[in-house]
């Protein structure tokens, strides 16, 4: 019985992180997203850029505070959650009916709206699990290097 409530509890923290990834950063970055997208509405791969490199700031940032103040190793997992959502999204895509899911690499014309769609719902949500995940790590490997006591000369 406590191995089962073990693992109901890390599975809950797990899924706390994740929303924490995918809604916390939506929420920090909120305030940015007008000013950022100000040089116009229109879907250009610029603004794509512009946007994946605000939400992964804004995910890495979040993910190492949040380690740094509560040390919770789930968070380091989180980009597991993000790579398959991501993963599964391709493989939706590659049947061709939902738009192409690679015309915002920047190689082919100004993506249309159903392009950008798949953008949004497969490739912010893994930018943020993935940062979200390298924030923790890097906060973990931080701590532990300040944690460990020097040794005698």
């Amino acid at each position: 019985m406590h191995e089962l409530a073990r693992w109901a509890r890390l599975t809950a923290v797990f899924l706390l992180h994740l929303l924490v990834a995918v809604v916390g950063t939506a929420i920090v970055e909120f305030p940015y997203t007008p000013r950022l997208l100000a040089s116009g509405a229109v879907i250009s791969i610029p603004n794509v850029l512009k946007s994946d490199l605000l939400t992964s700031v804004t995910a890495f940032g979040l993910g190492c505070s949040v380690y740094w103040r509560w040390r919770s190793h789930p968070a380091k997992w989180v980009w597991v959650a993000g790579a398959s959502l991501l993963v599964q999204r391709i493989f939706v895509t590659l049947d061709g009916s939902h738009g192409g899911f690679w015309e915002l690499s920047g190689t082919c014309p100004p993506p249309d709206i159903q392009s950008f769609i798949n953008w949004a719902q497969g490739t912010i949500p893994c930018l943020r699990a993935a940062f979200y995940s390298v924030g923790a790590f890097c906060c973990s490997r931080l701590l532990l290097r300040v944690q460990e006591p020097e040794a005698p000369r």
